[in-house]
């Protein structure tokens, strides 16, 4: 019966599963910062609590190593080790890491950047088994976490938190310990708006309990001004919004300022949500979960999702507490032999993370106006420099010139067409994403949904399944042509086919950057993008605005062709 633990900064979440169902959850504010020694015994007493034995196989996550008594991330990951090794001698720790791995606390304090942070991995982790194509929304008491999971894989672009803020995935702002002043600069005040006083006199959380959305029992922090969490207390916290009291506002205009700046926080996350989405435009569905679950779920409905709770699968108790939950449920999978559930990072990139003892510049990254023409990619691309200057010192140049010369291949944005209607034609598509994932220099950034398609041409033959994948890759076109030949005869495709007839798979480079050109080895763009809806289907997914050389924009070239014979897969949704 595995423990699971998500070790924070002001809270401390443990969870007791067995045989996957979440059996004991709990959150206990603790902020480690005011008393780092009592981490240990307070492990000891959740455990206790949760019925756990002394000799148990524990499951760490930890976001603990951001608190300000730590200089390093590596010192707080030390500490943490430190205190749960104190707290259990005998019992078996396993470290849960940002791409989805147990790893040992040797090995943890070897790589710190590998488990720092790995809360949002784990859950999205126990997401994506039952929901493949979803959008996970977990809003906590400090943050919100915005995780697109693709045909059953965690697809975060960030793994650690400067990463993850670059690519929107990790928004600050939480159900309760959020100043006001960092949600809006203006409420209103009768008939006009106020600026906001930058005092912290109130959190957000005053808001939600004023409002009725968080019971004062979860006001798990001490208030500004010291005073109970209760409603009529919130109240008075409100007022100070606007250097104001409750003598001189009554309720209607403490809820109309409490109102304004619940909207402006949701406004805030459906923005975020919308960022992310921009990357994975099929997903439709978002999972929610955490203290404000509420939040999410008004943020996704107004981003047009359809909402998912969490607590469904791991009641209340265990989705308040989805972390330490959702990394014991990974655990006890481990344990039994099923392999888990991988991010896009993987463990090389993990390693890097280490100190390399040098200052020089390994990388230059050239970024060109034309990488504008690429709205869909853009964020993409800034978040994989980031994601690389956290591994080793790189340099940016704008568009050409002599510092190419000693530049690596830049990266560039690639869409690859995919296509299958023989021997499980969906089962297919996905093993090709899945080596495309594995191709050297290059990112699968994102992915359409499937599609089935009737087949085009004389020859009879089974319907198709079709998708398409945006890339940024460091391989020329030609490169690329060959690795996407390469993946073909990997995956059984002969070498001599019958014309329009059926295809074990294809993969057809549709658009690669600003490329043009026309010869018998490749044509850019693809020859057959603007009267295949097969194709401009699913890159308008992925790609709507996307300006094709010399073709026009996808979603404009979509619009002037019908979806005869073409529809959408249910299941891939």
């Amino acid at each position: 019966m595995p423990i699971g633990w998500d070790i924070g900064g002001v809270n401390t979440k443990v969870a007791r599963i067995e045989s996957g169902t979440v059996l004991h959850a709990r959150s206990h504010p603790y902020e480690i910062q005011r008393d780092p020694l009592a981490l240990a015994p307070l492990l000891r007493s959740l455990a206790n609590a949760a019925g756990a034995p002394a000799d148990d196989h524990h499951a760490v996550t930890m976001t603990a190593e951001l608190s300000q008594m730590f200089r390093t991330k590596r010192e707080g990951v030390a500490f943490v080790l430190d205190a749960v090794r104190k707290a259990f001698p005998s019992a078996s720790l396993h470290l849960f890491t940002v791409d989805g791995r147990f790893v040992s606390p040797a090995d943890a304090l070897s790589a710190p950047l590998a488990v720092a942070a790995s809360n949002w991995a784990a859950t999205a982790s126990i997401v994506a088994l039952d929901h493949p194509n979803a959008l996970l929304i977990d809003i906590g008491t400090t943050t919100t976490d915005i995780i697109p999971i693709v045909h059953g894989r965690v697809a975060a672009l960030g793994t650690t938190d400067p990463a993850r803020l670059a690519s929107g995935e990790l928004v600050y702002t939480g159900a309760l310990r959020t100043p006001v002043e960092a949600i809006t600069q203006h409420v209103p005040f009768g008939a006009s708006l106020a600026a906001v006083s930058a005092e912290s006199f109130a959190l957000v959380g005053d808001v939600h309990v004023w409002r009725g959305d968080l019971a004062p029992d979860d006001y798990s922090v001490t208030a500004p001004d010291g005073r109970p969490a209760s409603r009529d207390y919130a109240g008075e916290r409100i007022a100070r919004v606007v250097c104001a009291d409750r003598e001189m506002l009554d309720d209607q205009e403490i809820s109309a300022i409490a109102d304004a700046v619940a909207d402006a926080q949701v406004a805030h996350i459906c923005r975020a949500v919308a960022r992310v989405r921009e990357r994975h435009q099929m997903l439709r569905t978002a999972v929610v979960t955490g203290l404000g679950s509420f939040i999410a779920t008004r943020a996704a409905r107004r981003a047009g999702l359809s909402v998912t709770h969490l607590g469904d699968a791991l009641g209340a108790d265990g989705a308040r507490c989805a972390p330490a939950a959702a990394v014991a449920l990974l655990l006890e999978r481990h344990q039994g032999g099923i392999a888990p559930v991988r991010s896009e990072a993987t463990p090389n990139d993990l390693i890097a993370t280490a100190d390399t003892g040098a200052h020089l510049v390994e990388t230059v990254f050239k970024v060109g106006g034309s990488l504008l023409a690429y709205p869909e990619l853009l964020a993409s691309t800034l978040a994989a420099i980031v994601e690389a200057s956290m591994h080793a010192p790189v340099a940016i140049v704008p568009g050409g010139g002599t510092a190419l010369r000693i530049s690596r291949p830049v990266w560039q944005p690639a869409y690859i067409g995919l296509g299958s209607n023989l021997n499980d034609p969906r089962a297919q598509i996905l093993n090709a994403v899945e080596k495309l994932r594995a191709l050297p220099s290059t990112r699968v950034v994102a992915l359409s949904q499937l599609y089935g398609s009737k087949p085009f041409g004389p020859v009879k033959q089974g319907d198709f399944v079709n998708a398409a994948a945006g890339l940024i890759t460091q391989l020329d076109p030609l490169t690329l042509l060959q690795e996407a030949k390469n993946i073909e005869r990997a995956l059984g495709r002969p070498e001599k086919y019958q014309r329009w007839g059926p295809r074990l798979i294809d993969l057809d480079i549709l658009v690669y950057g600003r490329e043009t050109r026309v010869d018998p080895v490749l044509t850019l763009p693809h020859p057959g993008i603007v009267e295949r809806n097969w194709v401009l289907y699913p890159l308008a997914d992925i790609a709507p605005s996307l300006d094709i050389p010399g073709v026009g924009r996808v979603a404009e070239l979509k619009g002037a062709i019908a979806p005869e014979g073409l529809w959408t897969l249910e299941e891939s949704v």
